[in-house]
């Protein structure tokens, strides 16, 4: 589950800096991913994640792998891939829309497909 809090928190740091506006200090992301409670992802979605990333292609599981597990950026990935920043940065984003369609779809069906 800390993986899941370490994308939550990369994501918003990330939207941050796109929009170029420090409206809020990378502190006060880092203060809230430590307040977070440990207990948010229960079992139901625990499981469906883990369905979903059954469904990914390799390649795209190997990325989320890398970049929630390992906790490497998206530069670090390119370079032990010998792929591009942006390559990488297209193709997380790509399995991270499938991921939230697929989390949606499981969550909203029980579970069941």
């Amino acid at each position: 589950a800390s993986w899941a809090r370490a994308i939550a928190r990369f994501k918003a740091i990330e939207m941050r800096r796109a929009a170029g506006k420090f409206l809020v200090s990378e502190d006060v992301f880092e203060a809230l991913a430590t307040e977070c409670p440990t207990n948010w992802a229960d079992d139901r979605r625990l499981a469906a994640l883990s369905r979903c990333m059954k469904t990914l292609a390799p390649k795209a599981r190997e990325l989320i792998q890398l970049r929630y597990v390992e906790e490497l950026s998206p530069i670090e990935i390119a370079k032990r891939l010998s792929k591009t920043a942006n390559s990488i940065g297209v193709a997380l984003a790509k399995a991270r829309v499938l991921l939230r369609d697929c989390m949606d779809e499981q969550l909203t069906s029980g579970g069941t497909s």
